[in-house]
């Protein structure tokens, strides 16, 4: 599960391309990926992206979450982005 999301975050996403975690889940879940078996696993695939791929970098800007369940916590938001 984590190859393909990390497959559809390098090659899905365009560069500039600005958003959530909770942005990408919806993106590549109606792109047809499933939902991992635990929902802690999306926050670890985009820390994933963030600090061992350098995919995703983080905006200084933080956004309320728009799923009912995430309560409207505060998110960061990222900016896609591929290192030189």
């Amino acid at each position: 599960w984590r190859t393909h999301v990390l497959d559809f975050i390098e090659n899905r996403l365009p560069q500039g391309w600005v958003g959530t975690g909770e942005d990408i889940r919806r993106l590549a879940v109606e792109d047809g990926l499933p939902n991992p078996g635990h929902p802690n696993a999306w926050g670890a695939v985009i820390m994933y992206a963030v600090k061992n791929k350098n995919w995703l970098q983080w905006t200084g800007k933080v956004r309320p979450m728009t799923q009912r369940s995430s309560h409207a916590r505060l998110t960061r938001e990222y900016v896609r982005f591929d290192p030189l």
